[in-house]
């Protein structure tokens, strides 16, 4: 029976260490990510709302409530460039955040001046955050590259709008999401 007690608070002694050891790693491993972001802004973050990666002035964060998605912001310019429906809606190559993107009727709208519904976005471009407006949505350009370093947007309606080595990306994210 003595064995048994002393076995039994070994295997619990062990677990607790475990336990610990991981969660330090963990934690160290946050940490050390979210160091290299220099203007991420971390109270945001909770039960609902979480870090998942940052590059340069670029972070992304795990909504997981009411659906999960994903949410890549400008934290220099302090706005949500655009939401994504998972991970592989995303790549990083050479300094730049590629993205697929699958806008829905959803997409941000307003009155335009007739009444009409417009479609819009505000990206930072050419050095300053612009408003841009789609009267139709089948016009929301669905391939959009991001410098991580300064977030100028840069996006594309079509293949032959980009360079061969940017349409070979898109290409790889589009066949990752044949499902959007």
């Amino acid at each position: 029976m003595k064995r048994k007690i002393i076995l039994l608070t070994l295997v619990i002694a062990i677990f607790i260490i475990l336990s610990v050891v991981l969660f330090i790693i963990f934690y160290s491993n946050y940490k050390n990510k979210i160091s290299q972001c220099p203007f991420i802004n971390t109270s945001r973050y909770g039960i609902d709302y979480s870090f998942e990666n940052c590059m340069g002035i670029i972070s992304i964060e795990d909504w997981k409530i009411p659906q999960r998605h994903y949410e890549i912001r400008d934290d220099k310019h302090s706005y949500i460039i655009e939401f994504v429906n998972n991970t592989k809606q995303y790549k990083l190559n050479d300094g730049s955040l590629y993205i697929y993107r699958a806008p829905d009727e959803s997409f941000q709208t307003q009155l335009g001046n007739n009444n009409e519904k417009v479609f819009y976005e505000k990206l930072f471009m050419n050095g300053e955050i612009k408003t841009i407006e789609y009267d139709n949505f089948e016009k929301i350009p669905k391939y959009m590259k991001v410098d991580v370093n300064t977030g100028e947007v840069s996006l594309y309606n079509s293949f032959g709008e980009m360079t061969s080595g940017d349409s070979n990306i898109y290409r790889e994210l589009v066949n990752k999401n044949k499902d959007l």
